[in-house]
């Protein structure tokens, strides 16, 4: 007989003997043997091929007949998965290796909770039943780790291969879940008496029935779910009660649901409080007390809540850290209400158990409630003659902190030090809040007299509190204790220390920090990747960011949020760099599954703004407006370009819209750029009152405004009124910040120096100081350097020093890469002729400026190349092409285009450079490190120019190099201003020749011809020829060489001459009878004034004098006669000169004299009137 045959003949043995579970491990063994040639039993059963299997699970299923029709159904759904198998074995081994890995590794440590419902899901899916049975019965957690939509197919995996003790431990298992339904969708487990007796039970409700699952937690816990739904549905009240009586007296309490026990308690309570807790006592089961206490005061009033909470954790204790039991009460709503008056009388307990229930209420209600009752709860105790307990005075506190935190400091005082352990984080954010800087320090470090270790919530909160305030030094203190006391940092912790150190910029230190997630294993975060984002950026490695944004694509648990981007974003608004913005919102954005909204393109706006491209931001602004993008925050930014254009006329039209869209939402901070429009068409006095006008409407006016019209007032020349406007902050109150004095700092570089340096001296040494650091702000970096530049340009460099190493002492930012500190460290160096110092001290910061010069420039190619405008237009609706960069060249990029400190920034430091290349003998470099720094962005100025010429004129050994140098750089103006006499001289023309961007400099073109000169003289004769040849030294051929170009050119420029002068004075003429007419009509209204006027006091006269002649007689009346009669004549008089008055008006000789050129026009006035006279 073969191995197959003496195989099939033991499963019947094993069938016919009702060895269910043996028969179905054996044909569960028979499947992985048939199937699988690594699992089958040596020499029972051939490796069969695909086919050959079909055809035995076919033969298979003849052995059916002489099986019981329940046995049959199991061997049936085994030879289901004998011939369902997937005919891949490679597949089938890397499940059951998964499987077996996973039983291994739980039976030594716990994995992931979400692992095993993943592995269920993958072996279901493929129809590996037998491998699901093996991970249940196998691994330690049995039943545990499945998600409750998974419930349905376990079930039936149960009801197939499993037991009946299989199903009671899946039901009690998740006892908490919703599992009663599943009972119904059994075939096999349902023939066995528990099950049917269940299913007969649902239909009839007899008791009897309940017994035959007594010894089943799990089924009964199942049953009394359905149970449960069955009474609260239930419209006759005998009959609830009868059912969940009698199901409680035999299943009893701790075999019963909560729902159901609480169910319970509804329907059989009745009597007073002390009636129904005896009730409540024989439904708890003290092992679930908690949830089937929480179950019950589901629908009960706050006075039987109280009783039964009160009554059933009698010795509840207070700490700093909130009882469980107490968050019953939180989460059944009793803190969300007050309590009834008489409340107390209705609880029936002893004065120790409500002195601490009272304490309890306080504690709650400090927290989660109405922190007004706090104090009638106190007021409470003490017309009850119960003592105020420290947690009392805590809660006290608490609640006056949520009312009024000006009064909260107050309260913390009058705690006692002993309360302190309580309340150790509402103090250290109440402090941190406030800026009480010395107070959080000294709290902090009390804490270890009050034998109370800080906790990791504590620890937490003291390093974000410092982390606001950028104390970098105290979080490194800190951060020693906290290891010395054997605590491993979690995310926040070190986002804290990473937050420290971005608020003074120091981005290198920053980069380090990240370190420490890998050294203490912590994963990184969706926000410790926003933070790594800031710091790359703030160091200017836009490769290295979007190189990390590149990986974090591929990682499956990095799913970064909208706000994880905003540091990156903001580091590149700063830098001008739009196209980094762009490239983050069109391909990064939907690989992290985002959308960009109207609040990201604020971003592209604020680059350019920040770049000085006022028409592009109008231009992108109306194009986002129209595709409905807008925000009020990109309205802000394009108010703030527009009031810097030439005219104010696209501000007016854009400052009508916002105003009317958020009407009602208008903040003080948002009319900055208003006060901007404002100063350029007001005078000093109404600005004041519009100032004043603000500061009534919303209460206050930030610093921020008046720091915006102070420089509004320096950039126009207005000193006095930007002077003034000081004294008027300061008579009403308003804050004067550091930003405030930067810029009286700045305006103070026009006046003498010797009152920058007063003024200095005294912000730096009278700057306030806690035991945090400097608690004041830093001046600007840029207004310092303006002010110390002054002192250099006096030789008062040894002031400059000392005011330099006090500022630096004293400031809270980090100066290791700010290029104005730089700048102005290489300057002093310079004056002090400590040139080594100077040498590496200038690589580095030449190195950070061009740095940033190329982000500035958008010219890291390995960045932007990947920007996909079609993709952004696919999810944005909006594309921007207005960024496009050929516009930005022809309209906006030529001036501003990059932020005037980066391109300016070797300006003031090149005279300093040159003389350290002298020093050093290498004046041979600086050719081709001019050229280098203009290729790379750089700007010089003429004197850069100039002065690097005259140091290369002075070296006999570089003739040549001056001579090229010149012809590259200075000729150009040079032909200019020979082109320019020669047009002057020979036509006498004002036309002017196009400027050429280096003017040289007729001092030192003198000096370096001089130089030149003497050179030439001991020089061979050959190589002075060929330098003689040269433009620059040919005298006057450098204008006659180039005297038939502009002969060629000379009837152009003189027609363009006749023109513009043509024009110039149509335009003079329209102008002077424009004045003379307005002048004119003036007079005519001023002159037709003074004739009503006197006509009617003349009439007035005449009434009178009427009045009188009535009464006269005689001579009287004669004389009265003659007054009317020449009263009259007068007034006959006045009406002809007011007819005549246009005639007369154009005999009057206007003077127009306000400029020079209505002379002209002024002479033929008079000549004209003379004749008329």
């Amino acid at each position: 007989m073969s191995n197959l045959r003496l195989a099939l003949l033991r499963c019947t043995e094993l069938q016919s003997a009702t060895k269910r579970e043996l028969a179905l491990q054996w044909c569960l063994d028979l499947t992985t043997s048939l199937s699988r040639d690594k699992y089958r039993y040596s020499g029972l059963v051939p490796k069969l091929s695909r086919d050959r299997l079909r055809y035995i699970a076919t033969q298979l299923q003849q052995f059916r007949r002489n099986i019981s029709m329940t046995n049959t159904k199991f061997f049936e759904h085994n030879l289901k998965i004998l011939a369902e198998q997937p005919s891949s074995s490679k597949l089938f081994e890397e499940a059951h290796d998964k499987v077996k890995q996973y039983i291994e590794l739980k039976k030594t440590h716990s994995e992931n909770e979400h692992e095993k419902a993943e592995l269920f899901d993958y072996l279901y899916k493929n129809r590996y039943e037998s491998l699901i049975v093996k991970l249940f019965r196998d691994s330690v957690d049995r039943f545990a780790g499945l998600k409750e939509s998974q419930f349905y197919q376990l079930t039936t995996i149960i009801d197939r291969y499993g037991t009946l003790e299989d199903l009671n431990s899946f039901l009690e298992q998740y006892g908490t879940k919703k599992t009663s339904h599943l009972l119904r969708r059994l075939d096999n487990l349902n023939k066995t008496q528990e099950i049917s007796a269940i299913l007969k039970f649902q239909e009839s409700h007899d008791a009897n029935l309940l017994y035959y699952i007594k010894n089943y937690r799990g089924l009964s816990l199942a049953l009394t779910k359905h149970l449960r739904h069955q009474i609260w549905t239930s419209k006759s009240p005998e009959k609830k009660q009868a059912m969940a009586k009698a199901t409680v007296d035999i299943l009893g309490p701790e075999n019963c649901d909560v729902q159901f026990l609480a169910e319970a308690y509804r329907v059989l309570r009745s009597g007073d409080l002390k009636n129904r807790y005896e009730l409540a006592k024989q439904l708890i089961d003290p092992h679930r007390k908690k949830d089937v206490i929480f179950a019950m005061l589901s629908d009960t009033s706050p006075i039987e809540s109280c009783y039964l909470w009160a009554n059933e954790f009698p010795d509840i204790q207070l700490t700093n850290q909130v009882p469980k039991e107490l968050y019953i009460l939180k989460h059944r709503y009793l803190f969300a209400g007050r309590l009834p008056k008489n409340f107390v009388q209705h609880l029936d307990l002893d004065r120790a158990q409500l002195d601490k229930f009272i304490s309890c209420l306080i504690f709650g209600y400090s927290r989660w409630g109405d922190h007004q009752y706090v104090f009638d709860l106190v007021k409470l105790k003490s017309q009850l003659g119960l003592e105020i307990s420290i947690i009392d005075q805590v809660g006290i506190f608490l609640a006056t902190l949520q009312l009024d935190q000006s009064k909260a400091y107050d309260a913390f005082k009058s705690l006692p030090q002993e309360a302190h352990r309580y309340v150790v984080k509402e103090v250290l954010e109440m402090l941190g809040k406030a800026n009480r800087w010395d107070e959080l320090n000294a709290f902090f470090s009390s804490l270890s007299r009050l034998q109370y270790t800080p906790t990791l919530a504590d620890y937490t909160m003291m390093f974000e509190a410092l982390a606001s305030r950028g104390a970098t030094d105290q979080i490194l203190e800190i951060w020693e204790m906290f290891l010395r006391r054997g605590m491993t940092p979690t995310d926040r912790i070190l986002q804290a220390v990473i937050k420290s150190h971005i608020r003074k910029q120091a981005y290198a230190d920053c980069l380090q920090w990240f370190a420490a997630y890998s050294h203490f294993k912590i994963p990184l975060s969706p926000k410790a990747y926003g933070l790594m984002l800031q710091s790359l950026s703030g160091t200017n490695e836009l490769v290295a960011c979007f190189q990390l944004l590149d990986e974090l694509t591929k990682i499956k648990n990095a799913a970064l949020k909208r706000n994880n981007f905003s540091g990156f974003m903001s580091n590149c608004a700063i830098g001008g760099d739009h196209k980094s913005i762009e490239t983050l919102l069109s391909v990064y954005y939907p690989k992290f599954g985002l959308t960009p909204e109207a609040s990201d393109f604020t971003w592209i706006l604020r680059a350019h703004f920040n770049s000085q491209r006022y028409d592009t931001v109008i231009d992108i602004f109306r194009k986002l407006q129209a595709d409905k993008l807008d925000c009020y925050g990109s309205y802000e930014v394009a108010l703030l370009s527009a009031s810097r254009l030439g005219t104010l006329r696209t501000f007016d039209n854009l400052w009508a819209e916002f105003s009317g869209k958020y009407k009602n939402e208008l903040k003080v901070e948002s009319y900055e750029p208003f006060l901007i429009a404002y100063c350029r068409r007001h005078k000093f006095n109404s600005l004041v009152k519009f100032m004043d006008g603000l500061r009534e409407h919303y209460g206050k006016f930030p610093t921020k405004l008046l720091n915006q019209v102070f420089f509004q007032y320096m950039r126009m020349g207005k000193l006095q009124n930007a002077f003034g406007l000081i004294g008027v902050a300061l008579s009403r109150g308003i804050e004067i910040s550091s930003k405030t004095y930067s810029l009286v700092l700045q305006a103070g570089t026009n006046l003498v120096s010797n009152f920058n340096a007063s003024l200095m001296e005294e912000l730096l040494n009278n700057k306030s100081k806690d035991s945090v650091g400097f608690a004041e702000k830093d001046l600007s970096p840029a207004a310092f350097k303006s002010a110390i530049k002054c002192l250099l340009n006096e030789n008062q460099t040894r002031k400059a020093r000392s005011l330099f190493e006090t500022y630096i002492e004293t400031s809270s930012s980090y100066f290791l890469d700010n290029v104005h500190i730089l700048a102005l460290e290489l300057m002093i160096l310079g004056k002090e002729n400590r040139w080594q110092e100077f040498d590496s001290c200038f690589n580095r910061y030449y190195s950070i400026v061009r740095q940033k010069i190329v982000h500035a420039r958008l010219k890291n190619t390995q960045v932007y190349d990947k920007m996909d405008d079609l993709n952004f237009r696919l999810h944005t609706g909006s594309t921007l092409q207005t960024l496009d960069e050929i516009r930005l060249r022809d309209r906006s990029l030529k001036p501003g285009a990059i932020a005037r400190y980066l391109r300016e920034a070797i300006i003031d430091v090149w005279p300093y450079r040159l003389k350290q290349l002298v020093h050093q003998g290498q004046l041979r470099t600086i050719p081709q490190a001019v050229e280098q720094m203009l290729a790379e962005g750089f700007v010089l100025s003429s004197s850069n120019i100039n002065e690097a010429a005259l140091k290369l004129s002075m070296d006999p050994s570089l003739v040549h190099e001056t001579v090229k140098f010149i012809e590259r750089y200075l000729l150009g103006d040079l032909m200019k201003r020979g082109r320019h006499r020669f047009l002057r001289l020979q036509f006498k023309s004002s036309t002017t020749v196009p400027p050429v961007p280096i003017r040289s400099s007729p001092l030192h073109f003198h000096l370096i011809m001089m130089n030149l000169t003497k050179h030439i003289k001991a020089l061979p004769r050959s190589e002075a020829l060929e330098v003689l040849r040269s433009p620059v030294l040919a005298k006057r051929d450098t204008v006659l060489r180039h005297r038939s170009h502009i002969q060629e050119n000379f009837n152009k420029l003189r027609a363009k001459a006749l023109l513009q002068t043509s024009i110039a004075n149509k335009h003079t003429r329209i102008e002077a009878y424009k004045e003379i007419r307005t002048k004119r009509h003036g007079y005519i209204r001023s002159r037709i004034n003074e004739i009503n006027e006197y006509s009617r006091l003349l009439n007035m006269l005449l009434q009178k004098i009427s009045n009188s002649a009535v009464k006269a007689k005689g001579q009287e009346l004669q004389d009265l006669q003659e007054h009317i009669k020449a009263y009259k004549e007068k007034l006959n008089q006045l009406q002809q000169a007011k007819a005549g008055l246009l005639k007369e008006a154009k005999n009057i000789v206007i003077d127009v004299r306000t400029k020079y050129d209505k002379k002209q026009m002024y002479n033929k006035m008079v000549e004209t009137h003379q004749q008329q006279t």
